[in-house]
């Protein structure tokens, strides 16, 4: 029992880090936690010995990051409803240590995500669209990978087709009937 009281408080203290370290000492904290959780088999909620609420605040810079923020909040504390305030782009939930440990973990891995793959959609879409200037002579080297340029062919195929006709095709018509 004194041993797993040992694990624990020491998993909290990394815990800490994960949450309020700068930078990479914070994502290795988190990587560190992780695993030493998967090798003793605990939980955030077990490393929690309060039911202890506080209210905390979460920050977003956009409509899309406000919806990431609500889905993570539903995932951490494992309601349907959400419950919390609203004020100047910034949300207020009541959480437990452990519910907060999760979303903060889970907010910033899937704003990362979404961001990277808002990148990717971009691509796609000019792609799938032609949405680019036709250059002569020789095309410039393509600065992405193999991986890279496979998702956006299969981000772009699964585009709806753009119902779109350009001014200039617009023009050839109207003179072949005027004409």
């Amino acid at each position: 029992m004194k041993a797993t009281e040992t694990i624990k408080d020491k998993l909290r203290k990394i815990a800490k880090l994960a949450e309020l370290g700068v930078a990479g000492e914070k994502e290795n904290a988190k990587r560190l936690l992780e695993r030493l959780m998967a090798k003793y088999g605990l939980t955030i909620a077990d490393l929690s010995d309060e039911v202890a609420t506080k209210i905390c605040k979460f920050t977003y810079r956009s409509k899309h990051e406000r919806q990431i923020l609500i889905q993570c909040y539903a995932k951490a504390s494992g309601v349907t409803g959400v419950r919390c305030r609203e004020i100047k782009r910034a949300l207020y939930f009541e959480l437990t240590w452990p519910q907060r440990l999760e979303l903060v973990s889970l907010y910033s891995h899937f704003r990362k995500l979404f961001k990277k793959e808002t990148e990717i959609f971009m691509q796609a879409f000019v792609a799938k669209h032609d949405l680019y200037g036709h250059s002569e002579g020789e095309q410039a080297e393509c600065p992405l990978s193999h991986d890279e340029i496979m998702q956006i062919a299969h981000m772009a195929a699964g585009m709806k087709e753009s119902e779109y006709t350009s001014t200039r095709r617009q023009l050839k018509s109207a003179e072949k009937i005027t004409c």
